[in-house]
């Protein structure tokens, strides 16, 4: 019978790797949430797989190296005596992708205070969408108030608790701004693209106006202000991929012409996710008047893209 040897994170990145990033890595591999992950990269050897036999390594220490994390193989009898000096965690089979299917790995639980679902720790709830911090938060208020005797002829409706917590949601990020961090929703995004466009064209017009050579300081305002509004476009595709709940390294398609109209429909026309995911919270719902703008310049944008490409 061939040996068995457990799999275990060392607690540290690999070299070129950023710590913020292999969490966000490790969050979206074993399903867990981006805290837990993060935990999980202190400099502490952490046993997440059992018993494999030596051929099924190569598949699960690949993966968890694609995504960052400085991974060591243990023998059980090594393993199980780091165990035994560390607290037991209850433990619960996640899905771990391999690039060849899904694999069964191992995480600690939580049970969701609104609905009562059992799953791996995260941020928001799988089943309902509740924010688990805000849900306990609920309850702990409603805790004291019974306990004061100030609930005695109130009784709240059975669901209550999850409207409370599930409709979470944070302003959009600014229009100007150096952060990659954060979403920013269709609409946002497409009012904030028109946003930047109108402000390049403002700059260009007392160029274009009074005919200034390529070498004027006029022109050479125009170009660094091109390039910040540039930079600005960049970062609101970032924003968008992480809506959508990708990583805004797909951004970079942006460079590629043929991919590049594919994506651009993709960031206009693909809905967000839902309640919170690695990335934050969904934006608060745009007013009317943004929503008529969105529609009106991603209309035109499309049309003009598409009108370009078939000359």
């Amino acid at each position: 019978m061939a040996d068995r040897v457990d799999l275990a994170l060392a607690g540290f990145a690999l070299p070129g790797y950023e710590v913020e990033q292999v969490a966000v890595n490790l969050a979206r591999l074993l399903k867990i949430s981006q805290a837990h992950a993060s935990a999980l990269l202190q400099g502490q050897v952490t046993v997440i797989k059992q018993g494999l036999d030596e051929q099924q390594v190569p598949s699960y220490r690949a993966a968890l190296e694609r995504a960052g994390a400085m991974v060591q193989i243990l023998p059980q009898m090594a393993s199980a005596s780091a165990r035994d000096v560390q607290p037991a965690v209850t433990t619960k089979p996640v899905q771990v992708s391999t690039g060849e299917g899904s694999v069964t790995d191992r995480g600690p639980l939580m049970t969701c205070p609104a609905c009562q679902l059992e799953q791996p720790r995260r941020a928001a709830c799988r089943g309902c969408g509740a924010d688990v911090e805000k849900a306990k938060a609920v309850l702990a208020q409603k805790a004291r108030m019974a306990r004061l005797g100030e609930t005695t002829a109130w009784r709240p409706p059975s669901a209550s608790l999850v409207e409370d917590a599930q409709d979470e949601s944070s302003p959009a990020p600014r229009f100007f701004s150096l952060s990659f961090e954060g979403r920013l929703d269709r609409v946002h995004y497409l009012t904030y693209l028109l946003g930047a466009t109108c402000l390049l064209m403002a700059g260009m017009l007392p160029v274009l106006g009074t005919g200034s050579s390529p070498g004027s300081l006029g022109v050479s305002w125009v170009l660094v202000g091109a390039i910040i509004l540039f930079i600005m476009n960049i970062r609101y595709a970032v924003l968008r991929l992480h809506d959508i709940g990708r990583h805004g390294n797909w951004a970079l398609l942006l460079w590629v012409p043929i991919v590049q109209l594919m994506l651009l429909v993709v960031l206009m026309l693909m809905p967000g996710e839902e309640g919170g995911n690695a990335y934050g919270y969904q934006n608060e719902p745009a007013p009317v008047w943004m929503k008529v703008i969105a529609c009106v310049f991603g209309l035109m944008l499309l049309l003009t893209y598409f009108e370009a490409g078939t000359k």
